[in-house]
């Protein structure tokens, strides 16, 4: 159980399996979304065979019926029959003769149908006059309940197709197809109501329908004919004849299209099978013609393809599953001597191999084993050079310990001289002292002297400055007048010349006043064309409309714009006014004053050169003075300094080499720890395998 844990939680496992639910999710989405595309299209395949057939049984039934019409048109427009009800009518009395052969030949033809007549009759004075069945329907007398065709032939004499009925001689389903004697002739000459002389062929519905109904090619289908009703009339099945009713079935709707539509298709439960139906109507007798195929049968179909594909997903998928075990185990293979290579280096063995041929390999696994093995021998080098970098640590060690050990016993000799040297300094010092003490009180009083004469040449310094200052900023400001007059003056012309095309937008603007003018009586012209054109020119006047309506759109426009190059104008005029006023300013009284100050500040700046030159001379004779003094005092103090300097050095120099031979004692104990940590570090390099 652990192994199995610990296999599932690998890298290989997990690969594994992310990989098959990639691969089996989209095979199993895939195969759903055919099987069922395969279902819909077994579906409307087998519709669309269900419409072709059912098309050709409703040609085929229109084929019989249009056959039986033409017989009985042949019948009735037989010279020898149409002669011998001419005499009847006229004399009223049979020929026993004639009637007789004429009663042989429909009898001979109702034997030679094979049953598809229930009989064939002549009718005269409004009752069965002659038939082919022995004489059993003779005086039956024609009427609207047992013989509901009857009126409208005596209504409109002519040819007749009759609705299914049942036969007031068999009790059968019958349809009966027939003519009045004499063709179309008679049945011009025949008078509305009276009673006809009339051919008639009851067909059998059942027998005239087997064809129909019959599937010799095909056992699965199922073939009926409904009338109006939904009753069935004929059916390869006789138990259903007259006893199943469509509309009492479910028809998931197939019914209520049968009943508002000519064709259609759908589905139908019929002794307990469900059956997919299409069906069509015959637009002569008015029947449904229903063509059925039991659902299972195409269901059978689509589950053999669903199960066929179903066996090829599955060997597909495992074929895909071996490949993908393969590849991933190829993948993994070297990632596992990777992970064992890094736990034996862990535990400090770095002896180990990894095969060369993992390292040959293409790709991110390749990579990993080749820098897994440039990193175990970086390491492994590393490792060596710190072995070989702890013994020479160990060896300068010991040369250091011996080294501060010498320097120790030297610096105490040191120690001993700098303190006599210090006692002889002392008492130097003191003598300098004394003779700094006077020389500071002569030079307290030169200094105010200096002071007072280099304040005085500061001074002077700054008024020569502030005058050379004030007549440069003077002939600046000048330079600038004279360059932002010039480019004032360029720029006032320029703008001024350029003004003047204001003008010009008021040519155009009076321009455009006249275009629009012409455009608002154009306008008005289509306007009235478009009305005399009637209904035809509505889509015109609504553009000559539009075009008015922008025509005085631009004039006000225009209008405005007037205005504002009357008030540019004028702002122009007004501006070239004020800039004529402000250039005779700057050429007249500005420049005046210009010429002026300027001649003030070169008399200023030649007072303060006088009084630059007398207080310099001054304050150099004092600065000699001063000079001499300084250096005769700084001499002596610098005596004094030296002297304490090398005093105080002295004690430095006692107090350092105490600190010194202090630190080289903390030195020699750091030493002997590192002389400790190297031969640690040599024990722990020791342990690793390389």
């Amino acid at each position: 159980m652990n192994r199995l844990k610990q296999w599932s939680g690998s890298l290989f496992a997990r690969i594994l399996g992310i990989a098959a639910v990639c691969i089996i999710v989209p095979m199993l989405i895939a195969m759903g979304i055919v099987g069922y595309n395969v279902s819909q299209s077994y579906e409307q395949s087998t519709m669309q065979s269900l419409n072709s057939i059912v098309s050709e049984k409703v040609k085929e039934l229109s084929i019989i019926t249009e056959g039986q019409q033409s017989a009985a048109d042949a019948m009735v427009e037989d010279p020898y029959i149409m002669d011998y009800f001419e005499k009847l009518n006229a004399s009223g009395t049979t020929d026993q003769a004639e009637y007789a052969r004429i009663e042989d030949n429909i009898t001979e033809k109702m034997k030679e149908a094979n049953g598809l007549y229930e009989n064939i009759f002549f009718t005269h004075a409004g009752k069965i006059y002659m038939d082919a069945i022995g004489g059993k329907s003779l005086t039956h007398v024609l009427k609207a309940d047992t013989d509901p065709w009857y009126p409208g032939v005596q209504q409109k004499p002519g040819p007749f197709v009759s609705d299914i009925m049942t036969s007031p001689v068999s009790g059968e389903a019958v349809i009966v197809v027939g003519d009045v004697i004499g063709g179309d002739e008679a049945a011009a000459s025949a008078k509305a109501g009276g009673d006809p002389d009339i051919y008639g062929l009851p067909l059998n519905v059942n027998n005239l329908l087997q064809d129909v109904v019959q599937h010799k090619s095909n056992a699965l289908l199922n073939t009926v004919v409904l009338n109006r009703s939904g009753e069935v009339v004929a059916s390869s099945n006789k138990a259903q004849i007259m006893k199943v009713n469509f509309a009492q079935l479910n028809s998931e709707g197939l019914y209520q299209q049968m009943q508002n539509a000519n064709s259609g298709n759908g589905f139908v439960t019929l002794d307990g099978v469900r059956y997919m139906a299409s069906f069509e109507k015959d637009s002569v007798l008015g029947l449904n013609v229903v063509t059925m195929q039991p659902v299972s049968v195409y269901m059978d179909r689509v589950q053999s393809m669903v199960g066929l594909m179903l066996l090829i997903t599955v060997i597909s998928l495992i074929v895909a599953l071996i490949v993908l075990f393969l590849i991933v185990r190829s993948i993994i293979r070297p990632v596992r001597l990777a992970s064992t290579q890094l736990e034996q280096m862990s535990q400090g063995d770095y002896s180990g191999e990894l095969p060369e041929k993992y390292q040959r390999m293409n790709g991110e696994t390749g990579q990993l084993i080749r820098t897994l093995v440039k990193m175990q021998g970086t390491t492994r080098g590393m490792i060596h050079q710190v072995a070989e970098e702890v013994k020479t640590l160990r060896s300068i060690n010991n040369r250091t310990t011996e080294a501060f050990r010498e320097t120790a016993g030297r610096i105490e000799n040191v120690s001993a001289t700098t303190q006599n040297m210090s006692a002889g300094m002392e008492q130097t010092a003191a003598s300098t002292q004394e003779i700094s003490a006077s020389t500071r009180e002569f030079e307290t009083a030169i200094d105010t002297i200096a002071n007072g004469a280099q304040q005085g040449a500061e001074h002077a310094a700054a008024i020569n400055d502030r005058a050379n200052n004030l007549k440069q900023r003077l002939e600046d400001s000048i330079a600038l007048t004279g360059k932002v007059y010039y480019e004032i003056k360029g720029g006032l012309d320029q703008a001024l010349e350029q003004s003047r095309s204001v003008e010009m937008i008021k040519s155009l603007s009076d321009s455009i006043l006249q275009i629009t003018k012409q455009t608002n009586l154009l306008a008005l012209n289509a306007s009235i064309e478009a009305a005399r054109a009637g209904e035809a020119g509505k889509g015109f006047s609504v553009v000559a409309s539009e075009i008015r309506v922008l025509a005085d759109a631009s004039r006000e426009t225009v209008n405005q714009i007037q205005g504002i190059t009357s008030e540019v104008v004028e702002s122009v005029s007004s501006l070239q006014d004020y800039s004529a006023r402000l250039m005779g300013l700057l050429t007249g009284e500005v420049a005046a004053d210009y010429q002026m100050m300027r001649e003030t500040s070169d008399n200023y700046i030649n007072d303060a050169g006088d009084i630059d030159k007398m207080v310099s001379e001054f304050s150099a004779t004092s600065q000699q003075l001063s000079a001499s003094v300084q250096n005769l005092s700084q001499a002596i103090h610098e005596i004094a300094l030296s002297n304490n300097e090398s005093a105080d050095n002295t004690e430095e120099i006692a107090e350092e080499a105490q600190r010194i031979m202090d630190r080289a004692t903390e030195v020699t104990d750091e030493v002997r720890k590192t002389s400790d940590s190297a031969e640690r570090l040599s024990a722990l390099v020791s342990q690793f395998k390389f």
